[in-house]
């Protein structure tokens, strides 16, 4: 299986989908992208009913972001929820909180995305204590602190990042 990781390295990749799956993947993507993002997003809440197991998370964390960016809260919690249910490992785990989390900070709620952020952080390093997951947490994690005011927090999430 290979995540998304859309992250500083602007690479986005995708779960290796059987033939029928990718176009119906293309078109969600299609709507998405064509500023239909709740009927995007449904589609790929569909597509994920009849995806393989370890594709599942993936499709409905995508899912739960495009219904984020359409405003459709609800709808984005239900589908983190389920998404995060759906996960097989501590990787995808990691990138759903995140996801979960850059969605929230979005909407500029700093609280609810740092906890998020935090989940990401530990997911991350369950996953991968010396991998790049970290180092995105621990940005972002800090990102949020600041937005939010708490500048003594977000320096000593920030000082932590760099000692890595």
């Amino acid at each position: 299986m290979v995540w998304k990781y859309s992250g500083y390295l602007g690479v986005t990749v995708r779960p290796d989908l059987r033939e029928t799956e990718i176009r119906a993947y293309d078109d969600a993507v299609h709507l998405i992208r064509q500023g239909q993002r709740r009927e995007g997003a449904h589609a790929l809440v569909t597509l994920s009913r009849r995806a393989l197991r370890s594709q599942k998370s993936w499709l409905l964390k995508e899912a739960a972001v495009a219904y984020a960016t359409a405003n459709a809260v609800v709808e984005a919690e239900v589908t983190f929820a389920e998404s995060l249910a759906a996960a097989v490992s501590e990787h995808e785990k990691w990138q759903i909180e995140y996801a979960r989390g850059e969605s929230l900070l979005e909407q500029s709620q700093w609280d609810r995305a740092i906890v998020h952020y935090s989940n990401a952080l530990d997911g991350a390093i369950r996953a991968d204590p010396t991998g790049l997951g970290v180092l995105t947490s621990l940005n972002a994690l800090g990102t949020a602190h600041l937005r939010k005011g708490d500048l003594a927090e977000a320096e000593q999430v920030f000082n932590r990042e760099l000692a890595i």
